[in-house]
């Protein structure tokens, strides 16, 4: 099977990923009561403690995002998965 692995999984988090995994629990954390946020605004509040603007670093949170989300280091319900939401009427 091939590709990005599906579901819940297990994940050994090493030291070169572990700040910016810690970091990103910080905004989760710190901006709790908007939850849920998109990886777009996770990445922008890092950028704004620091961290490179860079695509190269928004491939990085992605990623962290989705294998903390997978391993429950990161809340399923803390990130939104949408990127544009749809109101609909009857």
């Amino acid at each position: 099977m091939a590709g990005r692995v599906k579901g819940f999984h297990p994940w050994t988090v090493y030291s070169k990923t572990a700040p910016l995994l810690a970091d990103i629990q910080d905004v989760i954390e710190e901006y709790r009561e908007y939850l849920p946020m998109t990886i777009r605004q996770v990445f922008y509040r890092l950028v704004g403690r620091g961290y490179a603007k860079s695509e190269d670093f928004y491939g990085q949170v992605r990623e962290v995002c989705n294998r903390g989300r997978r391993s429950g280091k990161i809340s399923f319900a803390a990130i939104r998965d949408d990127g544009i939401s749809h109101l609909w009427w009857r």
